[in-house]
Parts: structure tokens; C-alpha cells; sequence
């Protein structure tokens, strides 16, 4: 199903390099202990490219609308973060596990 985008890949384009400050500006608000700065970067900037394909000149300004896109992605974003570790269990015993090698056909 082909979707029907307002921009042009070419205006989405220039919109999104002239815009990408704001989205790591954005993004450097939402960083706090615990979440990846790299991770929200680009995060910010996914949303600022959905936000150059989608924009409507005649309803707002385009660094408005491109800050709400990308706020509403970097909330979405912290809400779905797993507070929990991905491995459970006693740290010291799991200090001992060997990690496996990769034998890429060389004799190991």
C-alpha cells in the first residue's frame, strides 16, 4: 500500500538537514540518568524525517510541528524503556560466565 506523504523526498530532505539542531537540542532535554543519549538522538531524529515527509505548510510552522513530532516520539520512547535488568540473577556468579568464541573456520 503506497502511502501518500505531503512532501516531496527532495523537500523532506532539505527540511530535515536544516532542522537536525533542533532535534538534538530536543533530545538533549529529554536525557536523564539511565537512558542513552545516542539512543534519543536518534530517536528525535526519526521523528523529525516523519515530520518533514508529513508536514502541512498551511497549518503551523514547520519547527513547531516538528517539535511536537519529535516530544511526542521521545515520551513514547521513555514510556517503552524496560526498567528492569534483561538478565536477572546474582552478579557475581554471572561475573564467571565465559563469553563464546566465534569460530570464523580458524582453528580455535
Amino acid at each position: 500500500m503506497k502511502q501518500n506523504f505531503t512532501q516531496t523526498t527532495e523537500e523532506a530532505d532539505r527540511l530535515f538537514h536544516e532542522n537536525m539542531a533542533l532535534a538534538i537540542r530536543i533530545s538533549g532535554d529529554f536525557c536523564e540518568p539511565g537512558y542513552d543519549r545516542d539512543d534519543l538522538k536518534q530517536e528525535a531524529l526519526i521523528a523529525l524525517w516523519d515530520a518533514a515527509r508529513w508536514w502541512k505548510p498551511s497549518v503551523r510552522a514547520f519547527n513547531i510541528w516538528a517539535g511536537l513530532c519529535i516530544r511526542k516520539r521521545l515520551r513514547r520512547h521513555m514510556g517503552r524503556r524496560v526498567h528492569a535488568p534483561l538478565i536477572q540473577g546474582n552478579p557475581k556468579a554471572m561475573a564467571n560466565i565465559v563469553a563464546p568464541r566465534r569460530n570464523r573456520g580458524l582453528t580455535v
